[in-house]
């Protein structure tokens, strides 16, 4: 099986690399390169198909002592591989026989319900691993099968390829981390921007003159642009306008429609970016954003995160809840082009023609 892995480096642009997968433990080796780290106390579904490609989706382990967070965890995933379009998957757990094991079966009925198939059980613990679903003692022993991930061909793929696997969820959080030493420079440029754009922030979005809309995507359209090609990186004055101006529902909007469906890592490094270095207060708009590209990238575990960021900056910010669902319910890639468009836009908005 070749598993298609958008580049998890940041920035974010570049090829899909590919992991050819020929054994149980080549999977369990792909995995973190999926995710973009390494999982513990996890159970990851990678769904795939012939047609639809290939897809990790990862939730922690429930309490074992809980069957009713079984039957949640089961449920959930179900869906997801379902609404994405998957037919078969395999199941990892990443932990103890007590915590997986229970839930594994109950997704294995769950699925079966579903039209789903699961092509096997595995377990991963302490450098080990083992197949649930094998009763073979010559290919699967009880005592599990020794695992060096780091020895396999389709680990050295994957670093040849320039994919990264951070050591935990909490490391690929670091990618997020504000830059701090920055902030004092940043504040002061983002209330010059504030007082500079003061009316635009607090506007009807509706009545959002045209020429602060093209001015608005002149300027970030450079700023792709720039990403794009590798040249000079936004200054902290253009990421404190930017920051200022996404205020605005209409240009949040606005710059919404224009990530791009066919090279969203661009965007996933723009917003990365202006995520980073904008202040705290207002940061659940570029986080949104950069959730909605990763999961066009299929980066689930980066959206998240950005969503988490959004949800501390703003519990309440629609567009955040609007995303957290949308990766929740496991919208198929192909239609989240429908969440939003140039007609929605303009219905919502008016015509940017129309604008006084």
């Amino acid at each position: 099986m070749n598993l298609p892995i958008p580049p998890s480096g940041l920035p974010g642009v570049g090829a899909p690399a590919r992991l050819t997968v020929r054994t149980p433990a080549d999977m369990i080796a792909a995995v973190p390169y999926l995710l973009g780290f390494h999982p513990a106390d996890s159970l990851v579904a990678v769904g795939f198909n012939d047609s639809k490609g290939v897809g990790a989706i990862r939730i922690d382990l429930p309490d074992p002592g809980d069957p009713s967070e079984d039957r949640t965890c089961g449920s959930q995933i179900v869906a997801v591989l379902r609404n994405r379009g998957f037919r078969k998957a395999i199941l990892i757990g990443f932990g103890s026989e007590r915590a997986v094991e229970p839930l594994g079966r109950r997704l294995i009925q769950d699925a079966a319900e579903a039209g789903l198939r699961i092509v096997d059980l595995l377990r991963v613990q302490d450098g080990r691993w083992w197949s649930l679903n094998c009763p073979n003692p010559a290919c699967c022993p009880p005592e599990g099968v020794p695992f060096d991930p780091s020895a396999l061909p389709v680990s050295a793929s994957a670093v040849f390829q320039g994919l990264v696997a951070e050591a935990s969820r909490d490391d690929l959080a670091l990618r997020l981390a504000p830059v701090v030493a920055e902030l004092p420079a940043m504040r002061e440029a983002v209330a010059c921007a504030e007082r500079r754009h003061h009316d635009t922030r607090h506007i009807d979005p509706r009545r959002t003159p045209k020429e602060t809309i093209t001015g608005f995507l002149r300027g970030l359209d450079d700023l792709r642009a720039r990403t794009r090609d590798g040249g000079p990186k936004a200054t902290v004055e253009e990421i404190a306008e930017l920051s200022v101006l996404l205020g605005n529902l209409r240009l949040r909007d606005e710059a919404w429609i224009r990530i791009d469906t066919d090279d969203p890592g661009v965007d996933v490094a723009l917003w990365t970016d202006v995520l980073r270095r904008t202040t705290p207060e207002l940061a659940a708009a570029p986080a949104s954003l950069l959730a909605f590209a990763a999961y066009m990238t299929g980066k689930g575990a980066l959206a998240n995160l950005a969503l988490d960021r959004a949800e501390r900056a703003n519990p309440n910010y629609a567009l955040a809840a609007l995303v957290r669902v949308t990766i929740s319910q496991g919208v198929p890639l192909s239609r989240l082009r429908d969440f939003v468009n140039r007609e929605d836009v303009d219905r919502a908005y008016g015509a940017p023609s129309e604008s006084t």
